[in-house]
């Protein structure tokens, strides 16, 4: 993981809430490798599905581009989030919007409330599975 998709990924981290264990353990994840399989996803809304998978677009383009490896993640993390690729696509549409605005492009200024709003108006459905 690059140092700027590091410092998304536990940004986007806080500003979501977590702290304390939750948050170490993302940040121990910054530098060790996680296996997609290790994650335990069964206890997610959908709406916490389509927004991972928003996150993780966004994070994957993070250092300016994504490589075939994130986009193959990006694949396995899909499947596993059991989002179709419609959903996909709104979700990495969302994320991308939001990137394109001035400064989306960085960690620390990527407005995370703005993708939130913006992914409840692509995906108003994942919102009503709640």
């Amino acid at each position: 993981m690059s140092q700027r998709e590091s410092e998304g990924l536990l940004r986007a981290a806080r500003e979501g809430g977590l702290a304390g264990d939750a948050l170490e353990a993302v940040q121990r994840a910054t530098v060790e490798a996680v296996s997609l399989d290790d994650l335990d996803l069964g206890s997610m809304t959908p709406w916490e599905r389509g927004l991972t998978y928003a996150l993780a677009c966004w994070l994957s383009r993070v250092d300016g581009h994504t490589n075939a490896e994130e986009a193959e993640s990006l694949q396995r993390l899909g499947d596993l989030l059991d989002l179709n690729e419609q959903k996909r696509a709104a979700a990495y549409s969302a994320a991308f919007d939001i990137a394109c605005l001035p400064g989306g492009n960085r960690p620390d200024t990527y407005d995370f409330k703005a993708l939130i709003q913006h992914l409840g108006e692509k995906l108003p459905s994942l919102l009503r599975d709640n």
